[in-house]
């Protein structure tokens, strides 16, 4: 979990194959919330990650997430700074998430994002919910925007 938590972009550092099978392989080892009917779920990201695996429980977060995608500092990885990014919103049934990162398994020092890590294979429908452009205020206003 530590290598999960303790790198900034996890997924594009080794691939969704690599961490699908590492948490398939250590799955006994996480704690998932009770019930059985399906999580919604906020991605905040530019195209074309919209299907990646690190989701959230928190809308508020999701927005926090496209937002830096608009502001990161992208020189070292020469990659060009995307012009838009997009909070999208899923619903995933519980045998499609791998882990919830929750305060106990927040070993980085991140603040608390309510982190799921689901396979990506098994994602429902992803409809976007909002736009977040460059320039816009960090944090989401109770409007909504």
């Amino acid at each position: 979990m530590a290598a999960w938590t303790g790198s900034p972009f996890p997924e594009e550092e080794y691939g969704s194959d690599f961490w699908v099978r590492a948490f398939r392989h250590c799955h006994e080892w996480f704690n998932f919330s009770q019930g059985y009917e399906p999580l919604e779920l906020f991605r905040g990201t530019a195209p074309p990650h919209e299907h990646g695996m690190a989701w959230t429980t928190d809308l508020s977060k999701a927005h926090d997430f496209a937002w830096g995608r608009l502001h990161a500092h992208y020189a070292p990885s020469e990659a060009e700074r995307p012009s838009l990014a997009y909070v999208y919103r899923t619903q995933v049934s519980r045998d499609a998430i791998h882990c919830e990162v929750d305060l106990n398994f927040n070993l980085s020092g991140r603040h608390y994002e309510g982190e799921v890590i689901v396979e990506p294979g098994l994602l429902g429908e992803i409809e976007c919910v909002e736009t977040v452009l460059p320039g816009a205020n960090r944090a989401k206003s109770s409007e909504g925007g």
